[in-house]
This record gives structure tokens, sequence and C-alpha cells, in this order.
């Protein structure tokens, strides 16, 4: 619509974009198995404030793509990553498919990456199994 039209010209290749304040916000799908350079401009990577993603890296087989195109926006600039993340893993003993907690962080430190949980819900699943979902931030630098 109109307000769309106003909105900062990087901004405007978006599907979701909503003014908040004085400033803006959009959201943008990305195929990890592409490179984020066919998918954002430079601009668009560069004005990036905080990426948000949800329930993201549940199976092993996403946590390196998802992780290789946090690193891209994170060397274009973005400042950190908020995830929530559930534990599957450790709740399907054996199970190879699911990324555990414990692997997140290793694949996190290993990239030299700072990683904090800032936040945990308990929830109770339909068939009475207690898990939690937690909410992580992720940043390029290590903090102490």
């Amino acid at each position: 619509g109109e307000e769309h039209q106003r909105a900062p010209n990087w901004l405007r290749d978006c599907e979701h974009v909503e003014r908040i304040g004085e400033g803006w916000a959009a959201a943008a799908p990305l195929d990890w198995t592409k490179p984020v350079k066919e998918q954002l401009s430079s601009e668009q990577c560069r004005a990036i404030n905080v990426i948000v993603a949800s329930d993201c890296i549940f199976l092993e087989a996403l946590l390196k793509p998802f992780l290789d195109t946090v690193q891209t926006l994170f060397e274009e600039g973005a400042p950190s990553l908020l995830i929530s993340f559930q534990p599957r893993g450790e709740r399907i003993m054996g199970s190879a498919l699911f990324t555990t907690e414990q692997h997140l962080v290793n694949s996190v430190d290993a990239r030299g990456w700072g990683i904090q949980i800032i936040g945990w819900k308990p929830l109770t699943r339909t068939d009475g199994t207690k898990e939690i979902v937690m909410i992580v931030e992720i940043e390029p630098e290590k903090t102490s």
C-alpha cells in the first residue's frame, strides 16, 4: 500500500514491511541452501538490526546451513540473532536426527561466537511430556 511505498528503497522488495514509531521493520524468508547475496542486497544485509528465527534448527541437518547463513549476515554487519529453540534430541534417546542443546552450543562456540540463553518456558505436550522452549541470543563475538 501507500505506507509501503514510503519505506526506504532497500525495504521495498520485502514482502512484510511495517512502520514502527519512527523506524521500519521488515521480514524476509531466506533459503539456507542458496547464497544470501542472491536473496538480499548488500544494503539490506547492512541494515539488519537483529535476526529473528523460530524453531528453525530442530533437525540436525538444518543446523550447519542455518549457521552458514547467519555467518554471512554477521559478516555483513548484523549484530545478533534471537532464536527460539526446543531441544528434541534428548527426548528421543539415541536419535541423530534432532539437534541437541549441546550440539548447538558446540557449533556456535566453534565459530567463535557468543551464545546465551535469555529466557525459557516450560511446556507440557498433549501426551503429558514435559519440555522447554528456550530463547537464545547468538552474537558474532564472544562477550565476557
